[in-house]
């Protein structure tokens, strides 16, 4: 009776490692693409192609690149805090995600003089694709009350950079500057400038330490303060 039993239980495990083989699944979660074989194609398990192609979407990674130069402002942010990424389309106009950087490459490309990144997102929306190409900001310190201007407010001279500011008499009066950094169209001033102070961006050719300035363009916006000469 016990060895019928036991005979009984292995069959049962035997018809349902056969109905095991029936059904297909998949190994991960993701979004399936296009399918490769049709109804009444015959498949087996050395085909090379497949059934269909599975994309992990969440999470998603995207790799980047940053220069070289950087990689110690990045390993220094790194040491202290997760540093988040934000991806955003080529045309830089909107974000799509934010993610975390996992991993910096253990080489520099001695080519391009860059290291790769891997940051990895949520994307619970779908808002990145597979293959999708996307621009990243990675930020890796804030600079708390810093002064920053136009890039076009700073000009090269034969003593260094400087700026050209107006004064409460609205003239232009010349300011050496030294800046630490740059970034998107702006500048940030360590030494010349204080905050609240205005700043020519546009003729300065025609300007000289002295000269009766008017604001032209007036804006909350620092990248957008432009006086005129008279």
């Amino acid at each position: 009776m016990t060895a019928q039993i036991a005979a009984d239980a292995a069959a049962i495990s035997n018809a349902a490692t056969q109905l095991d083989y029936t059904a297909i699944k998949a190994p991960i979660s993701g979004v399936v693409g296009l399918r490769q074989v049709d109804v009444g194609n015959i498949i087996n398990a050395a085909t090379q192609t497949g059934i269909v192609t599975i994309t992990q979407i969440e999470p998603i990674a995207v790799i980047f690149t940053a220069p070289e130069e950087q990689l110690p402002y990045i390993s220094e942010g790194r040491a202290a805090q997760p540093l988040k990424t934000i991806a955003i389309t080529t045309d830089g106009k909107k974000p799509l995600a934010e993610g975390t950087l996992a991993v910096v490459n253990n080489q520099v490309d001695s080519t391009s003089g860059t290291v790769r990144l891997k940051a990895v997102f949520a994307n619970k929306d779908h808002a990145l694709w597979p293959g999708q190409s996307v621009s990243t900001r990675l930020l890796v310190k804030t600079l708390k009350d810093a002064t920053v201007v136009p890039d076009d407010a700073i000009q090269h001279g034969t003593e260094g950079l400087y700026v050209y500011t107006v004064n409460g008499d609205n003239k232009a009066e010349l300011r050496k500057v030294k800046v630490s950094q740059s970034i998107d169209g702006r500048s940030v001033i360590e030494q010349g400038v204080s905050p609240g102070q205005q700043v020519i961006t546009s003729g300065q050719f025609k300007v000289q330490p002295g000269t009766l300035v008017s604001t032209a363009v007036a804006s909350s916006d620092p990248a957008q303060s432009k006086v005129r000469q008279e």
